[in-house]
């Protein structure tokens, strides 16, 4: 027995119509009439009586019916103690993709806790995937990642973007690159590059940017990096939370 199947009699009973009801309560008329049928049969009582013009409450659901507005009136109770217990003693878990952006976060939640004290508020550092996985099975309330123009934006999320930035390029001050303003990606596809490995934002923008062409990469592990190597790195700011 479950709560939910309380409350959908009790919806039948005042509005004397499945249909009503199933709108009232916004879910389909053949899934609110398994339900309550699930019930009937689980307590061996069919407490409502079903015509073509609607639903009525049978003799035996009569006798029935203030145990059931009892215990839907206990349930609500609970969750509304439940539900301050929530507010007065909740965590917020919000996961960024880069330790970077915690700086930017500190004003924000200095300005959330003032308004908020009893919320506490912790800050986790993880990949993307991990913050869309996490998102999905409720271990973080809030996910601050950097996208790319373009990206597809997942539709059971809600979204919102803080900030944008472009692409720029670290390179050494003697490159023959250095003193451009601005550097194309055919120049940059010659240069040695330093990549960020797959799975990063800049692995897609790189790839993205040079169109598939791989790019030449230079050895920084073994300190054996070309002359004018170039990193190429995004401004930290986060694009959407």
């Amino acid at each position: 027995m479950r709560a939910e199947q309380l409350e959908y009699v009790a919806a039948v009973a005042r509005l004397g119509s499945f249909r009503r009801a199933a709108e009232e309560l916004h879910i389909s008329q053949p899934a609110l009439s398994a339900t309550v049928r699930n019930l009937e049969r689980e307590l061996g009582i069919d407490i409502l009586e079903r015509h073509r013009s609607g639903a009525r409450v049978s003799e035996a659901g009569g006798q029935l019916l203030p145990h059931i507005a009892a215990v839907i009136e206990a349930v609500d109770v609970l969750r509304r103690a439940a539900d301050h217990q929530h507010q007065t003693s909740r965590m917020v878990r919000l996961g960024t993709v880069n330790a970077a952006t915690v700086p930017m976060l500190t004003p924000t939640i200095a300005d959330f806790r003032h308004t908020h004290p009893s919320t506490q508020v912790e800050v986790v550092g993880a990949q993307e995937q991990q913050i869309d996985r996490g998102l999905r099975e409720g271990s973080f309330d809030l996910g601050l990642i950097t996208c790319l123009a373009g990206d597809d934006m997942p539709p059971e999320f809600e979204t919102q973007r803080l900030l944008s930035g472009r692409a720029v390029v670290c390179m050494r001050t003697d490159s023959r690159l250095a003193r451009r303003p601005v550097v194309s990606a055919d120049e940059l596809a010659a240069e040695p590059l330093i990549v960020m490995r797959a799975g990063y934002l800049m692995h897609r923008f790189v790839h993205r940017l040079l169109d598939g062409r791989t790019p030449s990469q230079a050895d920084g592990r073994r300190g054996t990096r070309s002359d004018g190597a170039s990193r190429l790195q995004r401004d930290r700011r986060p694009a959407r939370a």
